[in-house]
């Protein structure tokens, strides 16, 4: 049995029954390619799995805990809004795994930590879990809001990628310090724009993008924003 709700002052969901298999660093931390890679790998070739009990919180100012299941002392903790990006195994044997990768506050670089389930059911309910919490806002006091049953309500994941082409012509993703990106001038760069949905009833497909209005800083004004019209759609992002 895996699904339960904690008391702890921010809502939790426990599951039990989970083997943290360690993490590894990331280069292209929003590719479902090289998160599916990195699972394999740490799947048959963990040094140290460890049993823990996972806690996702229903709301996204929440964190994600690793505890001890005997002690029920807390391993680690990753907030909700430091996880740019998580997959679920899809290949042949992979389907009990589970992965999401975290951005080092100060060094800016990505890791990938890598999960499995005892029950392959619970690898869904665990995504669903941490799909959830990235749509769940509370308001000022602490409550979660409720969904208007008037409403149709559409969630999706967006993340936002700016490589920049080095002397060799490649692309990497640009430097980050303190959640600011370090943008270096005349410098051609390439922006990669990936929207999903979780999983739900009310389930929308994005036929194309006309364009993507883009600006540096917080709350900027409509008139202060480029429109970047030369767009390359692919299935899982826009670019």
């Amino acid at each position: 049995g895996l699904l339960a709700i904690g008391d702890q002052p921010s809502m939790s969901v426990l599951f039990a029954g989970i083997t943290y298999l360690g993490s590894s660093t990331v280069d292209a931390p929003i590719s479902e390619k090289e998160a599916n890679r990195k699972m394999y790998t740490l799947k048959y070739q963990a040094m140290e799995p460890m049993p823990v009990i996972l806690s996702i919180p229903t709301s996204n100012d929440g964190s994600i805990h690793l505890r001890d299941p005997t002690s029920d002392q807390p391993l680690a903790i990753f907030p909700v809004k430091q996880i740019l990006f998580c997959a679920r195994g899809k290949t042949d044997g992979m389907e009990d795994s589970f992965c999401f990768n975290v951005r080092h506050k100060r060094s800016g670089i990505y890791h990938c930590h890598v999960f499995q389930c005892e029950i392959l059911e619970a690898c869904h309910r665990v995504f669903e879990a941490i799909g959830i919490a990235f749509q769940n806002k509370r308001d000022i006091k602490g409550h979660q809001r409720p969904d208007a049953p008037s409403e149709r309500i559409c969630a999706f994941h967006v993340v936002l990628e700016i490589q920049e082409e080095d002397m060799r012509g490649n692309f990497n993703p640009v430097f980050t310090d303190k959640d600011v990106l370090k943008l270096r001038p005349n410098v051609k760069k390439k922006v990669t724009l990936s929207v999903s949905q979780p999983s739900g009833n009310n389930l929308l497909a994005v036929e194309r993008c006309f364009g993507l209005l883009i600006s540096p800083g917080r709350d900027v004004k409509h008139s202060e924003m480029n429109l970047l019209d030369n767009m390359v759609q692919y299935c899982d992002g826009i670019m």
